[in-house]
């Protein structure tokens, strides 16, 4: 059985060549803004499922999903050309909504708090505090400033150059 890292390291050369393919490659003008989220290869390596997000509405979804669907012999010869496998493995691409599901409960939070905060200012009370404006920002409760002037707090490289993303299962 072959070793998960070598399973991981497949799945991260899939999303790279997949990616750059479908954004200098592909010259199917039916393929829209479509980006690959993710790869996840089987254990016997026979398959790969290849998550993809699509921009657009219903329609142009399917019609980019029937478009990779049909896309699929050449994406998989091409990256037999570029990788020392003696196969390669079935490329099934599906649609993933995670990051549209992402941005409509981020939408429908924003809306509850504005909601929430209308409503305690109809009630004559003080609504809670968002972040955007705190009215005393700085200020602890004993009056000591809260802002620091010290640079050393931020270092803006920490010398740490991993992704923070979740890996593909």
């Amino acid at each position: 059985m072959p070793s998960p890292q070598r399973r991981q390291k497949l799945e991260k050369f899939l999303l790279r060549e997949i990616g750059t393919m479908l954004l200098t490659e592909m010259k199917d003008p039916s393929i829209g803004f479509v980006s690959v989220v993710g790869v996840a290869v089987s254990s016997d390596f026979r398959t790969a499922k290849v998550r993809v997000s699509v921009f657009g509405n219903e329609i142009d979804k399917k019609k980019n999903m029937k478009a990779l669907k049909r896309a699929r012999g050449f994406i998989q010869s091409r990256i037999a050309a570029n990788l020392s496998m003696r196969s390669v493995p079935e490329l099934i691409f599906i649609l993933d909504e995670s990051i549209e599901k992402s941005i409509r409960v981020g939408e429908i939070i924003s809306k509850a708090v504005a909601e929430d905060a209308q409503n305690a200012i109809q009630r004559g009370e003080v609504p809670p505090v968002t972040g955007e404006d705190d009215g005393g920002a700085g200020e602890k409760e004993d009056g000591a400033d809260q802002d620091s002037d010290d640079e050393d707090d931020f270092d803006a490289d920490d010398g740490d150059d991993s992704e923070d993303g979740e890996e593909c299962e």
